[in-house]
């Protein structure tokens, strides 16, 4: 594997991932507007699959990879995920020593763990957009040979 196709904090605004940035920051405002009067125990993330399923079709082509550029696009769609669980944990009151402990201990362990999660799905949103990208290619080749 190259050093230009593997994926870390470093290349994360460069240039063959900044459309992935884009996308990631352009899903954040709908992810707000979905979850704004919703129920903060569940979060609504339609708008940012549905931006890491257009990186994967904007990044069939491309050398970076579809699925690198949906973990990009997830990687930034989570802000409003993280910031609205961090909001909802200090909101809760904590009245014993376990509650304090589980705040400090655990509390990193699940969030690391939620944005891992979000990260994957949205790999593979991407490869869904990918398949898309080439399904239509096909269909396009077809219609042009007939």
């Amino acid at each position: 594997m190259s050093a230009r196709s593997s994926w870390n904090v470093n290349n994360s605004f460069d240039d063959d991932l900044r459309t992935a940035t884009l996308l990631g920051f352009a899903s954040i405002p709908a992810t707000v507007a979905l979850n704004w009067q919703g129920d903060p125990s569940s979060i609504e993330g339609e708008a940012l699959f549905l931006a890491c399923v257009l990186a994967g079709y904007l990044y069939a082509d491309r050398s970076m990879g579809s699925t690198h550029a949906g973990a990009q696009t997830a990687l930034i769609g989570t802000i409003p995920v993280v910031v609205w669980w961090l909001i909802e944990l200090i909101s809760q009151p904590i009245s014993d020593s376990f509650g304090l402990a589980f705040l400090f201990v655990a509390g990193p362990i699940v969030l690391i763990g939620g944005v891992l999660l979000v990260v994957l799905m949205g790999a593979l949103c991407a490869v869904g957009g990918d398949l898309l990208h080439r399904l239509l290619d096909r269909i396009r080749a077809g219609a042009v040979r007939n």
